[in-house]
């Protein structure tokens, strides 16, 4: 059964598009989930990085400066813990929630880190979605809704979150990975 499904998984690399990367990530195991790469305005256009799972939820921005240093902006967040994770398999959402510590920089300072350590705020609550538009129509979506002392509807880069209130909104379609719910 093991070398069926690395038949497969090696057909479904040679054929190539987004169709194999789906079989693929389904082969190796991703199952109500999601991991991936999307950009939009909530995050300045910039390549943002995503994990969506029971044990982890993540967010990264990066840029680079012309000599490929640490560049204008830097930002991670990752659950600290994972307090509720949802499946909705009629409308092909996962929903999370949970605490998570979150790290911008600035220029290369650091202008928040809610590591909860000395004059640090302590981490912050989050709620995170993923849409699963395997139909073909649209791509598959991530959000993360949250909110810090330094994120918030105050910071003029701030994309307003609908769901937590005063807080902001990463999230966009996807260009690379995908999310999975098994139907």
């Amino acid at each position: 059964m093991k070398n069926m499904r690395m038949g497969m998984f090696a057909l479904a690399m040679l054929i190539g598009g987004a169709w194999s990367f789906t079989v693929s990530a389904q082969l190796l195991g991703l199952k109500d989930e999601g991991v991936g790469i999307y950009t939009g305005p909530s995050v300045a256009n910039q390549v943002t990085t995503f994990t969506l799972g029971r044990n982890m939820v993540s967010c990264g921005v990066g840029t680079l400066n012309a000599l490929g240093d640490v560049g204008p902006f830097e930002m991670l967040m990752y659950s600290l813990r994972v307090d509720s994770f949802d499946v909705d398999r009629q409308s092909s959402l996962i929903t999370a929630t949970g605490k998570m510590r979150s790290t911008t920089r600035v220029a290369g300072l650091t202008v928040e880190d809610t590591n909860g350590k000395g004059f640090n705020p302590a981490p912050h609550d989050f709620i995170a979605f993923g849409w699963d538009n395997d139909n073909g129509a649209y791509p598959d979506r991530y959000e993360l809704h949250f909110k810090t002392p330094y994120w918030n509807i105050l910071n003029p880069i701030c994309t307003p979150s609908s769901f937590v209130a005063g807080g902001c909104m990463f999230g966009g379609d996807l260009f690379m990975g995908e999310v999975v719910v098994k139907q």
